[in-house]
């Protein structure tokens, strides 16, 4: 069985900041720097925009 990595707010927090900058790396880029796997960044990618829209809304 595979174990789940819990990632603290401030990871996420490093990773999206990065990953809305101005010319920012690719997300294979992030998950390669921070050691986090690709679909797990575009999830909280994902999951940033919807949570966006819905304030937007």
């Amino acid at each position: 069985m595979r174990q789940v990595t819990k990632y603290t707010d401030a990871i996420k927090a490093s990773v999206l900041s990065k990953a809305l900058a101005p010319n920012a790396p690719s997300v294979i880029e992030l998950a390669k720097e921070f050691n986090i796997p690709s679909p797990t960044v575009y999830s909280w990618m994902h999951d940033m925009k919807k949570k966006n829209n819905q304030m937007a809304t």
